[in-house]
């Protein structure tokens, strides 16, 4: 009988290559979100509340 450790590692290990392109593009999609200032782009999409006041 398998142990949950051993099934968790066989199904990861079947799908390396997504699991890898995921968590990639996971990544750099933060990083891109990191880089743009908090309202520069859209300023409008949020409704204005207390925790985005107007400027």
């Amino acid at each position: 009988m398998e142990s949950g450790r051993d099934v968790l590692l066989r199904s990861i290990a079947g799908q390396r290559r997504r699991l890898a392109s995921g968590s990639l593009l996971g990544a750099v999609h933060q990083a891109g979100e990191a880089l743009v200032p908090a309202g520069c782009c859209i300023p409008r999409a949020a409704p204005r509340t207390a925790a985005c006041p107007a400027r």
